[in-house]
């Protein structure tokens, strides 16, 4: 698996990001030979400007290696985050858990409790990274709609949105 990367024949429009990111990019022969032995390959985000141009790159990934070989390969936060009903986000006052250890920094920004009223400290839809300026909804859900618009049909969107990533995880965990 090739987690974070895309083909170098596709730098985008931003000079800066182009010239950084080039070398964790691949050529098409690269991509064949990810494919050929079964991998997947993620294609990130970092030289897209909207969910369009995400979609064409990876449109064009699949073109060279076919659906059942690309996924998204990003460090975005696909959806809000889950939350526990029964996890209030409370901590002991002594700072140490249950089991003795201490508290994390986790919990803490800047060596100070967190601020329960600090907007980007609560959990929920807000915690949803937005990657482009025209995004409106959360990322996973804004990739699928370009996908659509560029022609994925559902079960082609489902690979790539998660199914060959989980394929190659469940092959190389198996006991």
């Amino acid at each position: 698996m090739i987690s974070h990367t895309g083909l170098n024949s596709r730098l985008g429009q931003n000079e800066f990001m182009s010239k950084m990111m080039k070398p964790r990019l691949i050529s098409k022969e690269q991509a064949r030979i990810v494919a050929d032995n079964g991998g997947v390959i993620g294609v990130w985000t970092h030289l897209a400007d909207s969910p369009t141009e995400f979609a064409d790159n990876i449109k064009a990934m699949v073109d060279v290696v076919g659906v059942d070989h690309v996924c998204i390969g990003t460090d975005t936060k696909l959806t809000p985050a889950y939350r526990s009903p029964n996890d209030q986000g409370q901590r002991p006052e002594n700072g140490k858990k249950e089991d003795g250890k201490q508290v994390g920094f986790e919990n803490k920004q800047n060596g100070q409790p967190k601020k329960e009223n600090d907007k980007k400290n609560q959990k929920g839809p807000q915690d949803t990274n937005h990657s482009w300026e025209v995004q409106k909804d959360g990322f996973y859900y804004t990739v699928v709609e370009a996908l659509l618009n560029a022609g994925f049909k559902e079960e082609e969107i489902a690979k790539i949105g998660g199914g060959n990533y989980c394929r190659i995880f469940d092959a190389a965990t198996k006991k």
